[in-house]
């Protein structure tokens, strides 16, 4: 049986515009922090977590959604910096 997600497991994106100068930094960051992490891999949960601090360290909201294999649907989510 062939899966109908085609091999594409999640995305992220910031909610609002943002500078090209600040998305060059938030996504460097980003990977940094997730290859730290595991290098062969990543899993929803350290992708949110990740997520959670970059907003918090950029000030920005993501727009996230992520393929749940289990339940063959996709998650999608908000995560807003902290106050």
């Amino acid at each position: 049986m062939q899966s109908a997600n085609k091999g594409m497991y999640s995305i992220a994106a910031p909610v609002d515009d943002i500078e090209f100068r600040h998305a060059a930094a938030l996504w460097c960051a980003l990977y940094v922090r997730m290859f730290s992490l595991n290098s062969g891999g990543m899993k929803s949960k350290e992708i949110h977590h990740a997520l959670t601090q970059m907003c918090n360290l950029f000030g920005i909201r993501f727009f996230w959604s992520y393929h749940d294999s289990k339940n063959q649907k996709w998650d999608i989510h908000t995560i807003e910096p902290k106050a």
